[in-house]
């Protein structure tokens, strides 16, 4: 599910160009949360919270942020 796009082509933050999506994948067989796995092998990284965050996308940012901690403590790729 695509839940933010960027069209600003990353120019305000530096990253090159192109859209950006933010995104939520989930494996429909096993009903797991492929970002999770993603954030705890240190193959991916959670964007901060804005203050405009609906409380439920923060409350989904929280969940996913002990899988992140799990791999920056592991010093796990890109950390």
């Amino acid at each position: 599910m695509i839940e933010e796009r960027d069209t600003t082509g990353g120019k305000s933050k530096g990253q090159g160009t192109g859209t950006v999506f933010i995104v939520t994948l989930v494996d429909v067989e096993t009903e797991s949360s492929i970002n999770a796995a993603m954030l705890e092998e240190g193959l991916a990284r959670l964007e901060r919270s804005k203050r405009w965050d609906t409380n439920e996308r923060k409350t989904a940012l929280q969940n996913l942020e002990q899988f992140q901690e799990k791999a920056k403590k592991e010093r796990l790729r890109l950390w």
